[in-house]
Parts: C-alpha cells; sequence; structure tokens
C-alpha cells in the first residue's frame, strides 16, 4: 500500500496505544509504514497554559519530524480522529500538503452531555469480554470506567491536586508500582482537558478539503452531520463490530475493506 518514504501518520486514541501496522494491511503487500504520534502526559495536561492549540502544535511538530517534506497522509482513531482533523487543519495552514484524512470510529465528543450509544457500547463490550472468558480483561475493562467515574465527579480538583503533587516522590513511587493507573490517568486527563476545545471545533468548523473518510463501528452513528459539516465530501463507511472491538479477530476482515475503499486514492499516490 505504501513504502518507507511514505509513512502514514497515525494519531492514537486516548490510551495512546500503536495500532499494529497489520491492522491497515488491505492486500498480500506488506503492511504500510505506521508512524504514531505520542501524547505528552497527564503531567503537561495539568499545567498552566495548556490547551487543545497547544497539544495539536505538539502534535505537528512530531508530525513534521516524521515526514520532513512530501505529501502527508492522516489516520485517526477514536479521539484521534478529531485531533487528526485539527492537526491535518493546522499543517495545511503551516503549508503542508495533506492528501487524505481518515478518522476511525471517532464519534462527537461533549462535555456536557453523555454521549447516547455509550451505554450500549459498554454493555456490548462486558457481554463480549465475559462470553469469551477475558476475565482479566473484564476486571481491567471495569477499573477504567471506576476511574473515569472517580475523575468525572471530581471535576476540576483532579487537576488542581495532580498538580500539587506532580513533583511528590510518593506519587511517582506510588505511579510506578502501578504502571496501568498512570496510564488510566493520562487517558482521562487528555479527554477531560480537551473536551471544551473539542466541542469548540464544531462552532468554528472550517472544511477541511482533502479526500476524507470516515469508518465507524455500528453503534457510532450519532452525529454524521457534523463530519459532514468539517468534511463536506467525507465518505462514511461502516464496520462490523463496536468501539471496543474493532480490530479483533472476527472484525479485522471488515474493518480491512472499509479501510481499502477509504484510501484507495492513498495507494495510487504512494504506491
Amino acid at each position: 500500500m505504501t513504502n518507507s518514504s511514505c509513512p502514514i501518520i497515525v494519531v492514537p486514541g486516548a490510551g495512546g496505544e500503536e495500532l499494529d501496522p497489520a491492522i491497515f494491511a488491505t492486500d498480500a503487500a506488506e503492511p504500510p509504514q505506521i508512524r504514531t504520534l505520542r501524547y505528552p502526559g497527564w503531567r503537561r495536561y495539568v499545567g498552566d497554559g495548556f490547551a487543545g492549540e497547544t497539544l495539536i502544535a505538539d502534535l505537528a511538530a512530531q508530525a513534521i519530524e516524521m515526514v520532513p517534506d512530501g505529501p502527508i497522509y492522516i489516520v485517526g482513531y477514536s479521539i484521534g480522529g478529531h485531533f487528526g482533523y485539527a492537526l491535518a487543519q493546522h499543517l495545511q495552514a503551516a503549508g503542508r500538503d495533506v492528501q487524505g484524512f481518515c478518522a476511525i470510529d471517532s464519534f462527537m465528543i461533549n462535555p456536557a452531555l453523555p454521549d447516547p450509544q455509550w451505554k450500549r457500547r459498554v454493555r456490548a463490550r462486558s457481554v463480549q469480554l465475559l462470553r469469551d472468558g477475558r476475565i482479566r480483561e473484564f476486571a481491567r475493562f471495569l477499573q477504567s470506567l471506576l476511574l473515569g467515574t472517580i475523575i468525572r465527579m471530581m471535576g476540576g480538583q483532579i487537576s488542581r491536586r495532580l498538580r500539587s503533587l506532580a513533583a511528590s516522590r510518593g506519587l511517582r513511587a506510588f505511579l510506578n508500582a502501578v504502571p496501568s493507573l498512570e496510564s488510566e490517568i493520562d487517558m482521562r486527563l487528555l479527554i477531560r482537558s480537551t473536551a471544551p476545545w473539542l466541542a469548540s471545533l464544531d462552532q468554528k468548523a472550517a472544511p477541511l478539503k482533502v479526500p476524507a473518510s470516515l469508518i465507524r463501528g455500528r453503534l457510532s452513528t450519532s452525529r454524521e452531520a457534523a463530519w459532514k459539516r468539517r468534511c463536506p465530501d467525507i465518505e462514511i463507511l461502516e464496520t462490523s463490530g463496536h468501539h471496543f472491538d474493532l480490530f479483533d479477530a472476527d472484525n479485522i476482515k471488515s474493518f480491512r475493506a472499509a479501510f481499502r475503499s477509504a484510501t484507495q486514492d492513498w495507494r495510487t499516490k504512494i504506491a
């Protein structure tokens, strides 16, 4: 699909995990070259002056370092789809040639209202994990949901408390002992600190005039109109599965077919 001279820039989900390049292998050829951007972490999010624009500038610097010249192709997964949209605009304003953008299951985020399909996605994932006997994964899933609830209940207090404890040896030792907890804090605070800014994107949405697509799961149908305002010519493709299992063995064939369709113009340009 692509070669080493023209990698695809991937903006990950809120957890920051790198997606396996094999996910994007759409034919018998080798998987595309993937370069995953990295988020700065909770210490940056609780610092003074952090905003969505700060994050996008940081991601843009990484993208430019990864692709110093030539065209840029961007894929954003989950919340990374929103960041990818803003990143594409930022890079275009800086004079870079953004040739393609693909958002993967990036449903809209409104900090004031719960997502109407959130409960259905959580229920579907819980049933799947229990049905498959993946008890440890189910326990981690519940831990993530619980921590997210606690952070929402604490509101702005969580940022203030973490800011005051950022240099604490005790906190560092605790997080080093429980690395999964720090990952959860990173994820939850990234969402919390950028949600108002993300919501504001659609109040001043500037159309992104590049070939664009949205690949979504079956339960992520809400507010497609917002993506159409962002990207007037966007192609919307449905893949099997739900947000948490799009890349599982049962659904990967469907996803690859959707990704092949979404990026068919890319392949003719970067093969």
